[in-house]
Parts: structure tokens; sequence; C-alpha cells
């Protein structure tokens, strides 16, 4: 099977939005101001960057072969601790393996081939396996698990609110041998694909709306915006001292303060004077 060329994957909505502030988290973050852009209206997919060696899966001469590998979706990530390499493939759907798997597909992935597609995600999908077939599995290792980055349709809003224009994320993955790898950015030995566009990464949304900005306020603003508070603080700062009302915060010259040394004491006359010195 032959790969498919991809001209170019970004994220479209259908809905109008007005412009709003936005940098790449390298220091500073997004900020969505007023604007009709809605992430429930961005429309939007997972792209898979797809490689192979020219060893996947050796046959016993040494001979690398084709291999399949499932997708497999799912919500939460406890379940793909409990995967078991045996029930993944002889399931005919993704309902066999329990409730928390949603979906998968196949595909043939052929020695030293590079394969790039799009997956629509499932409404509850949190995360993404990617499992192969291999005469000989090893450990954890023929499987791998991408997490689905769910706020990317408020950095899409964010980046590009009216032309809605913007790349969906990349799944990386690699075969070698009997052993796969994959992640959000490519793992080592995989060449992606110069025409493959990405959704950067780093990329934090800050909403600068007013219930936030409310409660970020002080105490004393809000004082200030209530007329009987604002009166009490302005009859506070304007209040001239009693002088016959002592202040707390100064200290009493009648009463001794236990921090200071006292008086010496008078010498005891029952003990020896000091010899004076001779004339």
């Amino acid at each position: 099977m032959m790969p498919r060329p991809i001209s170019r994957f970004a994220t479209r909505a259908s809905t109008p939005g007005a412009a709003l502030a936005c940098t790449l988290l390298l220091g500073t973050a997004c900020k969505i101001e007023e604007t009709s852009c809605r992430p429930e209206s961005v429309e939007w997919s997972v792209q898979l960057a797809l490689g192979a060696s020219n060893s996947i899966n050796p046959a016993d001469d040494g001979s690398a072969l084709p291999t399949s590998v499932r997708l497999i979706q799912l919500k939460g990530d406890l379940v793909a601790d409990d995967l078991d390499f045996r029930a993944l493939w002889e399931s005919e759907k993704a309902s066999d393996l329990g409730e928390s798997y949603l979906a998968y597909e196949e595909l043939i992935v052929y020695p030293g081939q590079p394969h790039l597609r799009k997956l629509p995600l499932e409404e509850d999908a949190t995360h993404i396996v990617a499992a192969g077939l291999f005469r000989e599995p090893v450990g954890t290792t023929w499987y791998t698990v991408y997490e689905i980055p769910r706020k990317h349709p408020n950095v899409v809003c964010a980046k590009a609110p009216e032309s809605k224009e913007y790349p969906d994320p990349c799944f990386f993955v690699y075969l070698d041998r009997a052993t796969m790898a994959g992640g959000e950015t490519p793992p080592p030995g995989l060449v992606p694909d110069s025409r493959l566009q990405c959704a950067e990464l780093g990329v934090v949304i800050e909403e600068d709306g007013g219930k936030k900005k409310r409660r970020r306020r002080r105490k004393t603003d809000v004082d200030l915006d209530d007329p009987l508070r604002s009166k009490d603080i302005e009859d506070a700062a304007n209040k001239v001292p009693d002088p016959k009302v002592p202040d707390p915060k100064v200290p009493d010259p009648k009463v001794p303060d236990p921090k200071l040394p006292s008086k010496p004491s008078a010498p005891d006359p029952d003990l020896p004077s000091v010899p004076r010195g001779r004339k």
C-alpha cells in the first residue's frame, strides 16, 4: 500500500471571529480576548506520521516483513497499562477489549516506507494506541500511546480566529525490528515528511475574561467599590488620635521594659571592698 499524498493539514471551522492577541509560550502565553471563534466549532483531527526501518518484523531468515498496525482510540490512560497482545489482535471490534475502547482501524506498514494519514477523533477519546503485530513481541515495546491534545481548538481560536487555518497536532510512530516508539515529537530514526505541518507545542491559552479578572482583584479594590465600605476606609484614614487614649504601639515610660537591663543595685556592705592602690 502506497502512502497517500498530503497537500496541507490545516484546521478549519465555519464560525467567523474577531482578531485577538496570541504568542507562543516561550515565556509568554496566548490570550483570548473578545472573539466569536468558538472552540466547539473548530473541525480538527490528528495527523499520523508513521515510518518504518528496512528491518521491521524480521522473518526467520532475517528479511523484513510488512506489518499490521492497529490504531485504537480510548478514553482514560489507565487501561493502556493492561493491554494484552493476544487479546488485542484477536478482537474484531474495539468494544471487545472493554468499554473504554472506542474505535480502531488497521493499516499495513511496509519496510522503509512512510505513511501519512489523518485520524478522525471520537468525541470522548483521550488517547490513541498504536500497536504492531510483530512475530516476536518483547515486553511492552509492541505499542505506543499518544495523548490527544483536547485544548487544540482553543489554540486554533487564539492563533487563527478568522481563517481557522492552523495545522493539526501530529502523532509520530516509528517501527524498527519488533519494537515501536512514538509520541508528539519524532522518535529516533524517523525523518518526518517535509510537507508535514504540525501544530506548535507548548501553547497555553489564558482567558482575559471579566470573571477571572475580578477574582484576582484585591480586597481593598472591592471595598472601594462599596460606598459604605469606602466611607469607613476614608474615616479611618482621616481619624485624629485621642491623646487621652494610649497608643498600644508607643511604650509607656512608667512601665519597665523587660527587654532592657535594670539599674545596678547598691553595693552589699557584707562584701569586702576592692583594695585601693598605694600612693
